[in-house]
């Protein structure tokens, strides 16, 4: 009797153990994939920027522009 509650205590442990880890991992990857990263270069005078960690692409693109303060990046 107290074996089968030892298992059943350890199964139980293990289950929830797997679920923790799979909700911590699910919400990392969720909040990876909503950011936005971009890089703005000129051929002309080799400047560059970049930006990471934008909402939108539309926000990261127009920081890396910024970010590269030429008009032709």
């Amino acid at each position: 009797m107290i074996q089968a509650f030892t298992k059943l205590v350890a199964i139980a442990g293990m289950t929830g153990l797997s679920i923790v880890a799979t909700q911590v991992l699910s919400a990392t990857a969720a909040s990876a994939e909503d950011m936005y990263g971009a890089i703005a270069t000129s051929d002309d005078t080799g400047a560059w920027g970049y930006a990471y960690n934008y909402p939108t692409r539309a926000q990261a693109e127009a920081a890396a522009l910024q970010e590269c303060g030429e008009a032709g990046c």
